[in-house]
């Protein structure tokens, strides 16, 4: 309920944001600049990327690869095992229908810290935005929040 009011805010702005809080491996992801959807993916920046910029989110990364341009960043992803971003209240443990990762990029080293436990519940899908909060638990850490994310028509299944 705590997530209710921020929601509510984002939506009646008609834009896209998120109010999050948390850290994981030590890194503090509270400011947010870029959340999108499409296809499979619902994802998080606190670096400001144009929806031309994330071609290269996946399901699979090669941890200590860069990816992208090369700067540095964090960001996190939710990926379905379906090729569209659906409603409903998801669990992201184990062999579960979505899964979430913590991506940290710096000095062009990715690291990925996947999901551990946790729920993300998307309560509106239309053809321009995604309303919804998460609780995601990672080996190192934990992130909650709510968010409108914006579609983006380069988020694909790569």
């Amino acid at each position: 309920m705590r997530f209710l009011l921020p929601l509510l805010a984002l939506s009646a702005c008609g834009g896209a944001g998120a109010n999050l809080e948390g850290s994981v491996g030590g890194i503090d992801f509270e400011d947010v600049n870029v959340v999108f959807f499409g296809g499979p993916f619902i994802f998080f920046s606190n670096v400001t990327w144009s929806c031309l910029d994330v071609y290269w989110v996946s399901r699979t990364y090669n941890e200590g690869s860069e990816v992208a341009d090369g700067r540095d960043f964090s960001a996190i992803q939710f990926a379905y095992s379906d090729p569209e971003v659906a409603e409903g209240l998801w669990n992201v443990a184990g062999e579960a229908a979505v899964s979430s990762a913590f991506l940290s990029q710096q000095g062009g080293a990715l690291r990925v810290w996947e999901g551990r436990g946790g729920s993300l519940d998307v309560v509106s899908v239309d053809d321009d935005f995604v309303d919804g909060s998460f609780n995601i638990t990672f080996e190192a850490g934990a992130v909650s929040g709510t968010f409108t994310a914006e579609w983006c028509r380069n988020l694909k299944d790569n």
